[in-house]
């Protein structure tokens, strides 16, 4: 019995994330004391399965291409969001005065920053291939 379910878990996995999203959801309903862990539930239990990576057949983690792709569309999402919270209030700040004076103070400092960079691997003898990466 145990493991006919051990395999119908790791043979569909849509249906293991549900089952975790489903006992995550329990878990942010019992209280602890005056609080209550609501949805991040089942973000609790999906890091305690990720902590203990396999029981029995199924295997709690994703495939490292997976993890990346996933990692990189989160950071994608989220500087989204950044981007679109923030866009009107650049736009109104960045043409002004104050905001082209700070432009122009942060091209300076970048210019001299990387200009002196260069100037003391050149005094020092680095290659310019290794200079021009140590710019960047």
């Amino acid at each position: 019995m145990i493991d006919a379910l051990a395999q119908l878990l790791a043979d569909n996995l849509l249906l293991t994330l549900f089952l975790v999203i489903a006992a995550g959801a329990a878990f942010g309903a019992i209280p602890f004391g005056p609080l209550r862990f609501g949805a991040a539930g089942a973000l609790r239990v999906g890091l305690v399965l990720g902590a203990v990576r396999r029981t029995g057949v199924t295997a709690w983690q994703l495939p490292r291409q997976a993890n990346f792709t996933l990692r990189k569309f989160g950071l994608m999402l989220f500087l989204a969001s950044v981007g679109l919270a923030s866009g009107p209030a650049f736009i109104s700040t960045a043409f002004t005065l104050t905001g082209l004076q700070a432009v122009a103070l942060a091209v300076i400092v970048s210019i001299a920053g990387c200009g002196s960079f260069l100037l003391f691997s050149w005094l020092l003898g680095q290659s310019p291939a290794r200079a021009a990466g140590g710019g960047t």
